[in-house]
């Protein structure tokens, strides 16, 4: 039964303790799970904890390394990247990136919480659950409690609320005007910031007394070159990833199922209907077809079947086409363009996630504004 060597069995329980031990460091950061690349770059520095207590920290700024960055152009000093997520997605409880607060794209979440809003009584707890919420990741150093420094550079990912919100309202210079650049690295006019924590829980959790402390020397330059470009390790996701984690199922382009929360919250209602709507391309005879270039309708919709049911059909390049089509189809007069983006209801048809080969025939949803 037990044909491996006496220092093969040690060597791999070895391995299986260091295993536990990371497990027990980081077990608990699962609800990490989604918004971050997995397994992030090797030298990335550990995540900053704030149990209830004091807290002393510099922020660090950084060259933003690449073009991925949400709020800044590569090659640019910043010191935080801003964000929106979704939370406790699917039975992980994983975390997403809000692709349409945060990328202006199609969001499968969002989606559904528009949906949910036009009910006659929507659930608060649904929609309350899974909004977006605004983060903010920085590179700190912490130097309170006194065993943190030793640390170095480290990452905190924490609320816009409990942080960013309240620190640049204090930077904000209110009779003589003007701003503090608490963020920068040098001793004139960087700070470092002072705040308390108190409480453990989501309800009683406090974040207080933010204060600007003077700095008596620049930060060294080893903490500087340790701080990342903080774009490189969040996860975009693709619309099918959060699609998939939302709904507990794969998302099959071609299905007529209609939109709908997972099973374990309340489901929603359906957002339209796809009975006796064409299949994409449809709208086009099987000789036709062969002996043109079909356009696609960049936001959804079918081509020559749904001119002005789409909120975006005002900011569409082939509308003039699309809406003759239309009106050979159905022997009627085409809709004026609409130059603003019509007002939706609950019998409105709205965008899908479109790839350059394939028009999904899933309900259209209406792209979520900011």
């Amino acid at each position: 039964m037990y044909d491996a060597s006496q220092d093969e069995i040690l060597k791999q329980l070895i391995e299986a303790q260091n295993e536990g031990f990371d497990r027990l460091e980081k077990g608990s950061n699962l609800k990490w799970q989604g918004l971050f690349i997995d397994p992030l770059p090797q030298g990335t520095p550990d995540f900053f904890k704030t149990p209830a207590g004091k807290y002393l920290i510099d922020v660090i700024p950084f060259i933003v390394a690449t073009n991925l960055h949400f709020n800044k152009e590569q090659g640019k000093w910043h010191y935080t990247i801003e964000f929106y997520q979704h939370e406790k997605i699917g039975p992980l409880e994983k975390r997403r990136l809000c692709l349409a607060r945060t990328l202006g794209q199609k969001c499968p979440i969002c989606d559904d919480l528009d949906a949910e809003k036009l009910k006659q009584n929507p659930s608060k707890t649904l929609l309350d659950t899974n909004k977006p919420k605004r983060r903010n990741l920085y590179n700190i150093w912490s130097h309170m409690p006194a065993e943190q420094e030793a640390k170095g550079v480290q990452l905190w990912d924490c609320s816009y609320h409990i942080f960013e919100k309240t620190i640049q309202r204090r930077a904000q210079i209110p009779i003589e005007g003007g701003s503090r650049i608490w963020m920068s690295p040098d001793a004139q006019h960087g700070k470092r910031i002072y705040f308390e924590r108190s409480g453990k829980g989501v309800t009683d959790t406090e974040y207080i007394n933010h204060e600007f402390v003077d700095r008596r020397m620049p930060l060294p330059a080893e903490i500087m070159a340790k701080a990342i470009s903080l774009e490189m390790i969040i996860h975009i996701p693709t619309f099918d990833e959060v699609y998939e984690d939302w709904k507990q199922t794969p998302r099959d382009a071609g299905s007529t199922a209609t939109y709908s929360v997972p099973t374990t919250q309340q489901p929603t209602a359906q957002i339209s209907s796809q009975e006796n709507r064409p299949e994409p391309g449809q709208a086009f005879t099987e000789q036709e077809q062969k002996q043109a270039s079909i356009p696609t309708c960049p936001f959804g919709g079918i081509f020559g079947a749904d001119c002005q049911k789409i909120s975006f059909c005002g900011k569409c390049s082939v509308w003039d086409a699309c809406a003759a089509r239309q009106q050979e189809l159905q022997g009627s007069k085409p809709a004026e363009v609409v130059t603003q983006p019509v007002e939706t209801s609950t019998q409105e048809a709205k965008p899908v996630e479109t790839t350059p080969t394939q028009t999904a025939s899933a309900p259209i949803a209406r792209r979520r504004r900011g």
